[in-house]
């Protein structure tokens, strides 16, 4: 329970590093859930909790970097790490010129989680996110009923996640 606690601690902190050395436009950090059905995924059954942070490359485009740790009903057996790109698809998430967006998006990702125990190969995942409001110019935002499908490198199956609400608070 330390060794995940302290990985994902590290993690954070090394988001934040790059943050600062890049300088840029925006970046937060993210706290949420993780589901999927019983049975399904590389992630197994039960609640997962969702803690990240994003990084902002371009007005619609984002950086992530998370963990998903296992709540329910074992709490911190499984730690699973992920990256992801984000592109925003109403409108741009913000502007160069630090004016206000629009409060209401919807965003589209794609990325990489992996396992730091039995199976190091990994999964590949598309999510889309439907419903989102705030963004970077209002410091918070919160994301909601986020549906995504995972392809396991290891086995070769398809399983269904979701992320009831994902929130992101912009440092």
């Amino acid at each position: 329970m330390v060794r995940v606690a302290r990985n994902t601690i590290l993690l954070l902190l090394l988001l934040l590093n790059i943050c600062w050395f890049t300088q840029a436009a925006s970046y937060g950090l993210s706290l949420g859930s993780w589901s999927s059905a019983e049975g399904q995924g590389p992630l197994g059954s039960g609640l997962q909790v969702y803690v990240g942070g994003t990084l902002g490359l371009a007005s619609r485009i984002e950086a992530e970097v998370f963990s998903v740790i296992q709540a329910t009903p074992d709490p911190f057996s499984t730690l699973h790490c992920g990256m992801g790109l984000t592109f925003a698809l109403a409108a741009p998430r913000e502007f160069a010129s630090h004016e206000a967006t629009l409060y209401y998006n919807a965003y589209l990702s794609a990325g990489f989680l992996t396992s730091l125990g039995k199976n190091p190969l990994g999964s590949i995942y598309v999510r889309i996110t439907p419903i989102s409001i705030g963004g970077p110019y209002y410091g918070k935002r919160e994301r909601a009923a986020s549906l995504g499908a995972l392809y396991d490198l290891h086995d070769g199956s398809f399983s269904l996640f979701w992320n009831l609400f994902l929130l992101d608070f912009y440092i």
